[in-house]
């Protein structure tokens, strides 16, 4: 096992094209580390450097106490395992893995989703210092999916090497890693454990990213030590007076009732999806719609979606039971504790006082 360290890594591709930028970032001994974020953010970039299979353009990576910018890939994994204990090993891997009936067959006989679990069980078996995964899971059915997450993880905790785990996957985000980083065009947005990023994103990239459904996004306006968003009114919220972008989660949305008293403001209840255990309820509210940004160098013209005029578009997480019919107006309300406020500018996350 081994800590790996980035220091200011950038890969900069012909062209020019930055697929990372300035990536600094340490991974612990036995850490289970995710690196997430959509497609071209630099993630998987990120991970081959880390195997070689990339040069480095600027910056240093070192595993363990020595760096590896010139070291061929052949010869950055030093773990060993002997024959005997080889063996073993591949018998556990391959029922862990439902594979025990492809160890015979050739590589052309394998679909791409048994090619995929197989190539995992390579690198479990070999058990090298840093354990790098890309997108493992992305070929198989859903119900694989679930029972391999669960596996993986058993294995992580019980043999502690460190992980480098590429997805962007949210599920896979949020319960596997001991801590994820998010990225968006080559840029460390944040980096913390899961339900940290989760509760608190750092701006307005992480809060539209992180999350399914994401978080809701609305244009708001502070006033005096409150925040008006539509016909939410939100006291108490002591913020440098202007405007900002309102976020709330759609768990943190409750339909006004006993459990949940006003005031509240209404959503215009459009689509309902029924999901067996909850219920998402999309619909829309008086105000101004918001959009994650590109990041906290995001302007103002890219956070609005449209102009003021426009009606938001929300979500709601409800229990089962709960089903408000298309095309009627609900009433919800959401605790002052539930709301993000973000800079409508930069796009980062304001702390109210």
């Amino acid at each position: 096992m081994a800590r790996v360290a980035f220091r200011d890594v950038t890969k900069v591709y012909p062209g020019p094209v930055v697929a990372l930028e300035g990536l600094t970032l340490d991974v612990a001994d036995g850490e289970f580390l995710i690196l997430v974020g959509p497609s071209g953010c630099g993630k998987s970039t990120a991970l081959r450097m880390v195997a070689g299979l990339e040069r480095i353009s600027r910056g240093s990576i070192a595993i363990g106490d020595r760096v590896v910018n010139d070291v061929p890939p052949k010869d950055r994994d030093v773990a060993m395992v002997f024959q005997q204990e080889a063996r073993r090993r591949v018998e556990e891997i391959s029922r862990m893995l439902g594979i025990e009936e492809l160890r015979k067959r050739r590589p052309g006989q394998l679909s791409g989703g048994q090619r995929q679990r197989v190539a995992m069980g390579r690198a479990l078996v070999r058990e090298p210092e840093v354990f790098l995964l890309d997108e493992p899971l992305s070929n198989l059915d859903a119900k694989l999916r679930v029972e391999m997450r669960a596996e993986l993880k058993r294995l992580q905790d019980r043999v502690g090497v460190t992980t480098i785990y590429v997805t962007h996957d949210q599920v896979e985000a949020m319960t596997l890693g001991d801590r994820i980083v998010v990225l968006s065009d080559g840029i460390l947005q944040q980096t913390g454990r899961p339900q940290d990023v989760y509760d608190d994103p750092a701006n307005l990239f992480v809060a539209g990213f992180i999350g399914s459904p994401p978080m809701n996004l609305m244009k708001g306006r502070a006033t005096g030590g409150s925040i008006a968003a539509g016909d939410l009114e939100l006291p108490d919220m002591r913020v440098r007076d202007g405007d900002v972008v309102v976020g709330m989660r759609p768990e943190a949305l409750h339909p006004v009732g006993e459990d949940h008293p006003g005031p509240g403001f209404a959503v215009l209840v459009d689509v309902i999806e029924p999901l067996g255990d909850e219920v998402l309820v999309h619909g829309s509210v008086d105000a101004a719609p918001a959009r994650a940004g590109l990041g906290p160098d995001a302007d103002e013209a890219k956070l609005l979606a449209g102009t003021d005029g426009d009606r938001a578009s929300v979500t709601l997480r409800l229990p089962p039971q709960e089903r408000p019919r298309s095309g009627s107006r609900l009433q919800v309300t959401v605790a002052p504790r539930d709301v993000r406020l973000f800079d409508i500018g930069s796009g980062l996350a304001i702390r109210p006082e």
